[in-house]
């Protein structure tokens, strides 16, 4: 089959799901989950999905929805897709005037994250191929994973039921006061076993003076990484200066949205983390995860949202390559889970990705109905 096409509909929905317990990070809480997803159909009616990143301010997500419901019909409708970069590119050229007048950077380039997203996982699906063959053929079927987003108030259960589950790599939110962060690495390191890894976040919590307090006592817990210690875009002499009084590697890329930005980041970070919904898409990650690689560093996909994000961002990791480890969120989120079954199997802390072509999902939509809390299509 030809693996070029045109788009005859879009579909885009937004959804909600209820949780028991908050989301807790140093920036402030998700009391529910959200996303949104597109769903793009060729005129074969073969599909390709995509997420908007949107899952904080929880607001953001039904916002988000809407512009591209906006935005993308006329840019999309019967376009004919010879390369998703390509494409992306052009498409990027045409909404920057938008993002410039209506200060919409964020969104948009969301928006155009989760096309070119829908647009390889389409194309996958055309040429039969698993999403991560199409980009390296000679790409694993299994990649290394770890359990991220242990909150401060139930961390150790939640480590204790990941370890269960087959992971032997686990991220802690920090930055909720020093007895608190504390109470937490002390209880999760004395219950690690031999070859385990235990990271931290701090979600750009602290200042540089306090970040710097942290050192010590994340050196005593053998932190095996310092992720986001503070504000993201802070300016390199900061940075600089803080990796010269740090011996944790550094962590960090999902908030700087330029490649600029990111690149020059890699004389501090050691771990680089773009977000797939934020960050180009596929083709945008997978470009850094390269560069990354030539530089020395090691690509670790930053995703905390829904399943079709967690997918993409699974092959792009399989097709770079490297030391990198799959960021999989712990914490209840059923448009994730419901989306990502074959995911669900856990060995060795490794997640098997399976043969079906794109990101393995052909209409997650039947699993998803009780949480769409929006649903517009468009036809050409």
């Amino acid at each position: 089959m030809d693996i070029n096409f045109t788009v005859n509909k879009i579909h885009i929905y937004a959804c909600c799901a209820k949780i028991p317990d908050p989301v807790v990070t140093s920036f402030g809480n998700m009391p529910s989950r959200r996303a949104v997803f597109i769903c793009i159909e060729d005129h074969d009616g073969i599909c390709g999905w995509g997420e908007v990143w949107g899952n904080f301010p929880i607001v953001t997500a039904d916002y988000r929805a809407k512009l591209a419901a906006w935005v993308l019909p006329q840019y999309l409708l019967n376009a004919d897709i010879e390369h998703p970069w390509a494409f992306t590119t052009q498409l990027e050229k045409r909404l920057n005037i938008l993002c410039v007048q209506a200060g919409e950077t964020g969104p948009i380039n969301s928006i155009i994250a989760a096309v070119n997203q829908a647009l390889w996982d389409l194309r996958a699906h055309r040429a039969g191929l698993p999403l991560r063959l199409l980009l390296n053929k000679n790409a694993a079927d299994k990649i290394p994973a770890y359990a991220s987003g242990l909150n401060p108030n139930d961390a150790i259960e939640v480590t204790d039921r990941a370890r269960d589950e087959g992971f032997k790599a686990f991220k802690l939110k920090i930055g909720f006061g020093k007895e608190v962060d504390e109470r937490n690495l002390k209880a999760i390191r004395s219950k690690m076993a031999p070859g385990e890894k235990l990271f931290v976040d701090a979600n750009q919590g602290f200042s540089l003076d306090s970040a710097s307090d942290q050192i010590e006592m994340l050196v005593d817990y053998g932190v095996d990484w310092f992720e986001e210690p503070f504000i993201a875009t802070a300016n390199s002499s900061e940075w600089e200066k803080f990796k010269a009084t740090c011996s944790i590697p550094l962590a960090g890329g999902e908030n700087l949205l330029s490649d600029r930005m990111l690149t020059e980041a890699f004389g501090w970070l050691d771990y680089i983390q773009p977000d797939i919904g934020k960050w180009g898409g596929v083709d945008g990650c997978f470009d850094i995860a390269k560069k990354a690689t030539a530089a020395g560093k090691v690509y670790c996909p930053h995703w905390l949202s829904g399943g079709i994000g967690l997918l993409h961002s699974a092959h792009v990791l399989s097709a770079a390559g490297g030391k990198g480890l799959l960021e999989v969120d712990s914490n209840p989120n059923p448009l994730r889970t419901v989306i990502t079954e074959h995911l669900r199997d856990v060995e060795d802390s490794h997640l098997i990705l399976g043969t079906k072509p794109g990101i393995g999902i052909e209409n997650p939509v039947g699993n998803l109905t009780e949480y769409i809390m929006d649903h517009q299509s468009f036809s050409s």
